[in-house]
């Protein structure tokens, strides 16, 4: 089931929402994409967002080694 997003009174003032028409249009078009993201196969996924792919395994390899870096810093010092 899919959830709806209702954006805030807030979000809703910094927006230009242009006419009644548009914004519905624009919002129809969001849930559209959104559902076909959802059907996308693993492999579909990855090859449609590489570069979000790619800086993701890039943060996380970075993380991962300041870690390592962090507790062989704390043995070699004990």
């Amino acid at each position: 089931m899919t959830e709806k997003i209702v954006p805030t009174e807030r979000e809703l003032r910094h927006m230009d929402l242009g006419s009644a028409a548009d914004t519905i249009d624009l919002i129809r078009q969001a849930q559209a994409a959104d559902a076909a993201d959802r059907e996308l196969t693993t492999w579909q996924a990855l090859t449609r967002y590489k570069k979000a792919v790619f800086w993701s395994c890039l943060l996380s390899t970075a993380l991962i080694m300041e870690g390592m870096l962090t507790r062989s810093e704390l043995l070699c010092s004990a």
